[in-house]
């Protein structure tokens, strides 16, 4: 990295002096130039067996020693950008270069988006041959397990070589993947500790029957939140949605699990659609070796195939990642709620509670998530873990699972005794006209047998809802005990917080609009883009308004369906299809227009010649 040019010297120096004793001389930094000719310092992490000028860190030879593993606390903690790029895929990525032999060792507070730039906190527990943070850093230079061997799994020198990625250098682990800010942690991270995101979203090609609308949309998100429906995300954007998937599972449909998780996908590429290809002419082997490592899924069923046949399903599904398999599941659950949450809507309106709406007995406190049993058999979280419930003066609702299967199942009734789910109760004429609660206390449930379903219409919904998937809404456990769902609680309207806009003129839909946090560590100027003014009147031909919003959101709160209340635009995948071939056709027609323009230009230069 180089630094803003330094004109003073003694400035200079104490600039080197401070970075050695900060860093205990894992940096090294030198006198250079810039382009203007300005005096400056590169800094750059010290390389493995490279001598320092600070003694007391040296060894014997010189060499930079090893800290005291006894002394460093259980964890190593690091920042990880991806780019277009699924959260489980980056792990199994960092695995490799990090000579894993599971991804249990990698912890995250939650998952992000796949087509986004992302940054987010990863831990990983030190064993094996990441011991240190210095380990950390020369996995990720020089290509997996600290350089030697078969890099991890990644192949030889892991996925990517030496130095592979964005140009190379210090912290890329691959084309889409670069870690930094290494450090040390007492504890892991754990899906549920995300307290929420910070969105920088770019919309480009926006189209509104005037800007007064746009404006009047910012401020109602601003002023009354958005439903909190689950996005687009969720379900995938796929012919077979993921909570397809998921019901497959509850069913104990493994065969037609197994063949919609290897189902061919429009728009993928060409190597997926070759592996999937091999697949359906039988040659398992071929598509095992052929399907490439971002298909986690897709090649844990396949190998699984190779090795002990291809009729035993469920051990196949069995090998593909826990939290991955638990993805489809509660992608089933979203859906459930995104129904139901409708319903409630179109019922009562999203402004006010009303008589026996669902809040939390606990009062306020972090989001809940979808729970399942884990192999302890301990009702545990899988994506955001509710807080102990406590003490409450008013009458707490039952779960609905506390029934006559509880009462013969010992085993189900005591997880739903000992649930982390939080306790609801149901809102009484007295609540509502005390005005102490919000419709942003209501919350609804997730199925599962640790939650209590509204009375009313809203409970029949969730019924003849689940039972139109040919599940018994009075049964959600599972001889599978990972498909045993405790269920969970969502606030069913959110208010994000930070809420900022601007209006810009684009140009060319390839443009960068915005400045990503690795652009701006590492001293990339902003893109300039023009800020659009109604003043300045129509748009030209060949430009384009564009919006930029930042908000926060909290955890588990989709970006995607706050923007949907902005735009009132569908965010179903062939919406969204539809928009992007829109937008490329009347590209392309701009394109031959300005062609045709060019030619009886020169066309006319030719007579004038002439």
């Amino acid at each position: 990295v180089l630094a803003q040019p330094i004109p003073d010297k003694a400035l200079r120096g104490t600039f080197h002096k401070t970075l050695r004793e900060a860093f205990s001389s894992k940096l090294v930094s030198a006198h250079k130039e810039n382009e203007g000719g300005e005096p400056s310092i590169e800094v750059a992490w010290v390389k493995a067996g490279t001598a320092t000028r600070d003694k007391k860190h040296k060894g014997a030879k010189g060499e930079l020693e090893r800290p005291d593993l006894s002394t460093l606390p259980p964890y190593i903690h690091f920042t990880l950008l991806k780019a277009n790029k699924e959260s489980h895929d980056a792990l199994s990525t960092l695995s490799r270069y990090f000579n894993l032999t599971s991804t249990r060792d990698l912890g995250m507070a939650g998952t992000k988006d796949k087509r986004a730039v992302t940054v987010q906190r990863v831990s990983l527990k030190r064993s094996g041959r990441m011991q240190t943070a210095d380990d950390v850093w020369r996995a990720a230079r020089t290509g997996g397990g600290g350089g030697g061997g078969r890099g991890g799994r990644g192949g030889r020198g892991g996925r990517g070589g030496r130095g592979g990625g964005w140009g190379g250098g210090g912290g890329f682990i691959d084309r889409n993947i670069r870690i930094g800010d290494v450090g040390y942690g007492d504890r892991a991270l754990e899906l549920g500790q995300l307290a929420g995101n910070k969105f920088v979203v770019t919309l480009r090609d926006v189209k509104t029957p005037s800007i007064a609308t746009l404006h009047a949309s910012m401020s109602a998100i601003r002023a009354h939140g958005f439903v909190n429906y689950y996005g687009m995300q969720r379900f995938g954007t796929a012919p077979v949605p993921t909570h397809a998937v998921g019901l497959a599972l509850l069913r104990g449909e493994w065969a037609l699990a197994a063949e919609l998780i290897l189902s061919a996908r429009d728009g993928e590429h060409d190597d997926m659609l070759y592996a999937r290809h091999l697949w359906r002419e039988g040659k398992v082997g071929e598509a095992a070796r052929a399907m490439p490592r971002r298909a986690v899924a897709e090649r844990c069923l396949l190998e699984s195939y190779q090795r002990n046949g291809v009729s035993n399903h469920l051990g196949a599904i069995s090998t593909i990642p826990k939290n991955l398999r638990l993805m489809y599941v509660h992608a089933w659950q979203s859906y459930v709620w995104n129904r139901v949450v409708s319903e409630r809507v179109k019922l009562f309106g999203a402004k006010h509670p009303v008589e026996g709406d669902l809040v939390y007995a606990d009062g306020e406190g972090a989001e809940d998530e979808p729970v399942a049993v884990d192999e302890d058999g301990v009702v545990a979280p899988e994506a955001a873990d509710g807080e102990a419930p406590s003490e409450e003066a008013a009458v707490e609702v039952e779960p609905s699972g506390t029934t006559a299967a509880a009462a013969s199942n010992p085993q189900l009734a005591h997880f739903i005794a000992t649930s982390k789910v939080r306790k609801v109760r149901a809102l009484t004429a007295d609540d509502i006209a005390s005005g102490a609660f919000t419709i942003y206390d209501v919350v609804l449930p997730m199925p599962g047998f640790a939650v209590s379903y509204p009375a009313g219409e809203l409970g029949d919904v969730y019924k003849r809802v689940i039972r139109e998937d040919g599940i018994d809404p009075d049964d959600m456990w599972r001889k599978q005990k990972e498909y045993s769902l405790g269920g969970a609680y969502r606030k069913i309207v959110h208010l994000p917080k930070d809420v900022t806009y601007r209006l810009l003129v684009s140009t060319s839909p390839n443009e960068d609009l915005a400045q990503s946090d690795e652009d701006a560590l590492l001293g990339r100027a902003k893109p300039a883009a023009r800020e659009y003014r109604e003043e300045d009147g129509p748009l030209a031909e060949g430009e384009s308004l564009a919006m930029q919003v930042e908000l926060t959101l909290g955890s588990s709160t989709y970006a995607t369906m706050a923007l949907r209340e902005v735009l009132k635009s569908r965010t179903s995948a062939a919406n969204q299809k539809s928009l992007t071939q829109q937008m490329e056709a009347r590209l392309e027609q701009q394109g031959q227009a300005q062609e045709r323009a060019q030619a009886e230009a020169e066309e006319v230069k030719d007579v004038e010649m002439a």
